[in-house]
């Protein structure tokens, strides 16, 4: 048995993972508060740093909490339910300034962040499944833990996690739930929410938001910067960025390579649309160049933008470009060659999409310099 040593958090880190040292080496410790006194062991050596599990909290810090949930510290999802909300949504305004400054070489200072409901609040999950379990993969590896109840998940998806239905099936499958209902990506049935009084199409099969109570929120911060009367919405998915702002525009071009979109971005937006199905890479060769449009939405996956679609967006004219991500780190490097020499950021908040973990939906708006 490797030895249990004693170390001093210093902070916290993007991802949510606790600094320490121990003989001038960096220790990355999980389930920590920044000032904590901890015995760790050493899991994984490094060159330049270690990586170490938590075995018990000896001088705990005034924000730490008890975890709602009875499968903390082995489920992989929620790696913050210790840390009190108000904490956790300081920890992530000091994680984008942190990425901001390192991946973009921007200094943002006192980024705010628009909180959420912190629990019942997920309504889009990956459920796994196997011969005996239906759930969620453990923390560190591939064995799938049943769960039964999730506090951050809505009562419609906690109604299927309880179901013993496609136990055995040896699949992951996607559940989209409301407060007492859920619908699966193998049944692919129409849904709607209602958002600023009409109704949002997809379905379950479909890319969609996992937490719909902010989305409100979103909208009115979204309707603050959109300017002009054209927009083109990239990385459109079923156009529910373009439907909150599309009183303002007489036009809209939307671009999205799933074209299983189709019907229900055409059914979402109500103003005048051109939607194109294919990547946007080749969406630029083949259109780009002469769609010009006042406003630019962007909201890429997780891996952010290549360096064709920021080249694009830094030669695109428009008067305002608002970047959406669920990953500030990618989207730090990505806004470093947009802002370029043509745009200055006007604004850059947080949106706390998924409480309890450590990621965080981070918004941009870039103007173009007169």
């Amino acid at each position: 048995m490797k030895d249990i040593i004693k170390v001093t958090i210093e902070k916290l880190i993007p991802g949510g993972k606790g600094l320490a040292r121990l003989d001038g080496k960096v220790v990355f410790v999980p389930y920590v508060l920044p000032g904590e006194v901890v015995e760790i062991r050493i899991t994984e050596e490094k060159k330049n740093f270690s990586e170490a599990e938590l075995i018990k909290v000896i001088n705990s810090s005034e924000y730490r909490i008890a975890p709602r949930c009875t499968y903390y510290n082995q489920c992989g999802g929620c790696n913050m339910q210790h840390i009190d909300y108000e904490t956790q949504l300081k920890a992530k305004s000091d994680f984008a300034q942190n990425l901001l400054l390192r991946n973009g070489k921007i200094s943002r200072d006192n980024i705010s962040i628009v909180p959420s409901e912190p629990f019942q609040y997920r309504n889009r999950v990956q459920v796994h499944h196997s011969e005996k379990h239906k759930g969620f993969k453990e923390r560190a590896g591939n064995k799938i833990i049943t769960i039964e109840s999730c506090p951050i998940a809505t009562g419609g998806v906690n109604r299927y996690l309880s179901n013993k239905k496609n136990i055995g099936s040896n699949e992951r499958i996607a559940v989209f739930g409301k407060e007492n209902w859920y619908s699966t990506e193998k049944e692919d049935e129409e849904i709607h929410i209602k958002l600023n009084d009409k109704k949002v199409y997809f379905s379950s099969s479909l890319f969609f938001q996992s937490n719909i109570s902010i989305l409100p929120e979103l909208s009115t911060y979204l309707n603050k910067y959109v300017y002009g009367d054209s927009l083109l919405d990239l990385y459109s998915g079923v156009g529910l960025l373009s439907s909150m702002v599309e009183e303002k525009f007489q036009k809209i071009t939307a671009v999205e390579i799933n074209k299983k979109v189709a019907p229900y971005i055409k059914r979402n937006i109500h103003a005048e649309l051109d939607f194109y199905g294919t990547s946007l890479e080749k969406w630029i060769s083949d259109k780009g160049t002469n769609k010009k449009a006042d406003t630019i939405i962007i909201d890429p996956p997780r891996t952010g933008l290549s360096k064709k679609v920021r080249k694009f967006l830094n030669l695109s004219g428009s008067s305002v470009i608002i970047y959406v991500s669920c990953d500030p780190a990618t989207m730090s490097r990505d806004l470093k060659d947009i802002l370029a020499d043509k745009y200055t950021m006007d604004d850059f908040t947080l949106f706390d999409f998924y409480p309890q973990t450590s990621h965080m939906e981070a918004v941009a708006v870039l103007k173009a310099k007169s």
